[in-house]
């Protein structure tokens, strides 16, 4: 079956509006689901109330309430929760050929592995994590009549990120604001760039799977922290001094190898994305 209509939520966020780019650039017609009826443009069209009368192929979820300041609502929960609901109902009806969520890291909760996958345990999520999780079994039970892939995202870096440690190093340092670190000899690639991320779920719509699948992403050649911020520092031309903190926290790497094996992930070098997330911010 040729794809050629997709249903996207999100397409006025961060990621969201990244995705919508690569999918009209590569000539899909895009159904937008909006609180607020837009003028349509060329291949993309805004559906403000009536999007379960409109079939399309496949749906790429990317709408979520996430923390802000830390503070995650009950209310926030719920809304995550109804706006997969939504999404299950239109494929009830529908049967899209695929669906492709945007999930998160936060699920596992406190994660005391050195390495996370597929078999990483559930530990205590926060309330975040716990939307994010729910909305995964809801829609795993769907698999049986739709293909779904669920990506667990690591950290999202680019233009205008928000809500991760990478853009808080990057803000505090432009700031010329303290830095607290810890963890510096420990190796990290918990980090995908939103360019990096679309291609991805553009692949994925033409990609052949069966069933319900976790996904981890992340960058390959992980680098030392200290490294991260030596970059930064440089890239920034800044002197800035750290706060070295004493504590330890438990540092993990993100195993992506099943996406690679069988989804055709190409990871990219960290330090290469790390660097032109701070030109295109600077």
């Amino acid at each position: 079956m040729e794809i050629k209509n997709i249903l996207l939520t999100g397409s006025e966020g961060f990621i969201g509006s990244n995705v919508k780019s690569i999918l009209v650039k590569n000539k899909f017609k895009v159904y937008c689901l909006v609180r607020k009826k837009k003028k349509n443009s060329k291949n993309i069209f805004y559906i403000k109330k009536n999007f379960l009368n409109k079939k399309c192929d496949v749906v790429i979820h990317c709408a979520a309430k996430s923390p802000e300041n830390n503070k995650f609502h009950r209310n926030d929960y719920n809304e995550n929760i109804s706006k997969t609901k939504k999404i299950i109902k239109y494929s009830l009806k529908y049967k899209p050929k695929k669906i492709i969520f945007l999930s998160s890291l936060s699920v596992h909760g406190k994660i005391i592995s050195k390495k996370v996958n597929e078999n990483t345990k559930i530990l205590n999520p926060d309330l975040y994590g716990k939307s994010k999780l729910f909305c995964e079994k809801m829609l795993k039970k769907l698999s049986d009549k739709v293909s779904i892939v669920s990506i667990r995202l690591p950290g999202v870096i680019g233009k205008y990120s928000v809500r991760n440690w990478l853009t808080l190093i990057l803000m505090k340092i432009k700031n010329n604001q303290s830095v607290d670190i810890y963890n510096l000899d420990q190796k990290f690639n918990n980090l995908i760039h939103v360019k990096e991320l679309s291609l991805f779920i553009h692949k994925l719509i033409n990609h052949e799977f069966n069933g319900y699948h976790n996904l981890y992403l992340g960058t390959k050649n992980p680098i030392k922290i200290q490294s991260i911020i030596n970059i930064f520092k440089y890239h920034l031309k800044s002197s800035i001094k750290l706060n070295v903190l004493g504590i330890k926290k438990n540092n993990f790497l993100i195993d992506y190898s099943n996406a690679k094996k069988n989804f055709n992930y190409k990871p990219t070098l960290t330090k290469k994305d790390i660097i032109r997330f701070i030109k295109e911010n600077k």
